[in-house]
C-alpha cells in the first residue's frame, strides 16, 4: 500500500472514530433462545475458520440467531453450518456498503459482533452508522466504536482462537450463566456436503485400495512468498518414497502447473475448486504437510495432524498454529520460504513422521 494511500486510510478511520464514538455499556450481555446477533469477519478462508468455535459457543449457551457477514472470499465457509442461521455476502464499495447497513438497521438485532482480530476501516465505517444498541468486540485501536468490549490476550502469547474466544466472556445465557469452555473441547466448526464426503470417498480409495498410512502434502498457500520451491517438494516426495510410503500431492487449481513440475508423471495429484470436497479430502489423509495456510484449520478439524512451514516475518505474534492438534513446526523470520533449507525441514520432519508412524501401528488407525 503506498504511504500516501495508508495516510489517508487513517485519516479517513480517525473521522470515522470521533464521528462514531458510543457509551459503554456496564455488566454482560445476556442472549437467550431467538435472539439475533450479527457477526462480521471478512478477509479470507483462515479469518473465518478461527472464528468458528466461538460462534458454536455461542449458539451452544445460548440458542441465539446468528447471522454471519462475509465476503466473496470466505462465505463458503460458514455453509451447512447448523450454528449459523444466516450469511450475508458484503459486497465491497459504496452500494454494497449502504445496502448492508440498511440491512442490519432493519433486521432487528439485539448485539453486532465484531470478530476482527485487527483494526479493520471498512468495518468501522459500518459500525459507525449502526443503529444496533449493543456492539462489541477485543479492545483495540476502533474501541471508541463499541458499548461492550474485552481485552484482546497478548498475540505473543495466545493463538488467534484463544483471541477469538474471549470475546465470549461478554455474554450470558438467559439464565445469567456465563459461557465457558475447556481447551480440550475447541475445534475448528465446518461441514462438508455428504456428496462431498461420498466423492471424496471414491477418489480416495481408487487411489489407495489398501489401507496404508498416506502423507498429504499440500504445495499452496496464497502465495509464491508461502510456496516451499518445486525441488524441495520433489526431494520431499522421493523422501517418502525410499521409505515406501504414500503420499497425495494437494494444491489449488491454481496452482496445477506447479503440481506437474514437482511430480510429472504421477497420479497422487490432487485439486479441485470445490471447498467442500478439497476439507474432506484433508479428512482422508494420515498426515498433512503444509505451508502456513487455512489447510493446516482443516485438518485441525479432523484431527489430522500437521508438519508446516511458517513465516513469521517482522511480527513477534505467535503463529497460527493447528489448533487441538498434534503439529510440529519450522519457523523462519525471512519474508518467504525461499531460503527454507530441505535438510533442516527433514530434521524435523523425519522424527514427527516416525513418531506418527508408530501411533497408527499400534493404533489401527
Amino acid at each position: 500500500m503506498k504511504k500516501a494511500e495508508i495516510f489517508f486510510k487513517n485519516l479517513f478511520l480517525q473521522w470515522v472514530l470521533l464521528r462514531g464514538r458510543r457509551k459503554k455499556h456496564n455488566g454482560n450481555i445476556a442472549l437467550k433462545p431467538g435472539d439475533r446477533i450479527a457477526c462480521i469477519r471478512l478477509n479470507r478462508i483462515g479469518d473465518a475458520l478461527v472464528v468458528t468455535p466461538l460462534l458454536h459457543k455461542l449458539k451452544e449457551n445460548t440458542g441465539c440467531s446468528i447471522t454471519v457477514i462475509a465476503d466473496r472470499h470466505n462465505h463458503f465457509v460458514f455453509r451447512n453450518n447448523p450454528d449459523i442461521d444466516e450469511t450475508i455476502i458484503f459486497e465491497k464499495g459504496s452500494k454494497g456498503t449502504k445496502s448492508l447497513i440498511r440491512r442490519l438497521n432493519e433486521g432487528n438485532f439485539k448485539v453486532f459482533l465484531d470478530l476482527h482480530d485487527d483494526v479493520s476501516v471498512t468495518v468501522s465505517f459500518i459500525i459507525s452508522k449502526l443503529k444496533i444498541s449493543r456492539v462489541a468486540g477485543l479492545e483495540r485501536g476502533n474501541s471508541s466504536l463499541f458499548t461492550d468490549t474485552v481485552p484482546r490476550l497478548d498475540p505473543t502469547k495466545h493463538h488467534v482462537i484463544e483471541r477469538s474466544l474471549k470475546i465470549a466472556e461478554l455474554f450470558t445465557d438467559g439464565d445469567g450463566k456465563p459461557i465457558t469452555f475447556l481447551g480440550d473441547d475447541v475445534v475448528i466448526k465446518y461441514y462438508p456436503t455428504a456428496d462431498n464426503i461420498e466423492v471424496v470417498g471414491r477418489y480416495f480409495e481408487s487411489k489407495f485400495p489398501e489401507k496404508k498410512f498416506v502423507v498429504g502434502i499440500n504445495i499452496s498457500a496464497g502465495s509464491m512468498a508461502r510456496y516451499w520451491g518445486t525441488r524441495n517438494f520433489r526431494d520431499l516426495i522421493v523422501f517418502l518414497k525410499t521409505r515406501g510410503l504414500e503420499y497425495l500431492l494437494l494444491c489449488s487449481t491454481r496452482d496445477i502447473n506447479l503440481a506437474l513440475e514437482i511430480d510429472p508423471y504421477s497420479e497422487r495429484t490432487y485439486y479441485t475448486p470445490d471447498f467442500g470436497e478439497f476439507a474432506a479430502m484433508i479428512g482422508k489423509i494420515d498426515l498433512l504437510f503444509s505451508p502456513d495456510t487455512a489447510t493446516v484449520h482443516l485438518a485441525s478439524l479432523h484431527g489430522v495432524p500437521v508438519f508446516g512451514l511458517y513465516v513469521k516475518f517482522d511480527t513477534d505474534d505467535i503463529i497460527w498454529y493447528p489448533y487441538n492438534t498434534r503439529y510440529e513446526a519450522v519457523v523462519t523470520k525471512e519474508p518467504t520460504l525461499k531460503d527454507m533449507r530441505f535438510a533442516k525441514v527433514i530434521e524435523k520432519f523425519e522424527p514427527f513422521l516416525k513418531n506418527e508412524l508408530e501411533l497408527y501401528e499400534n493404533t489401527g488407525l
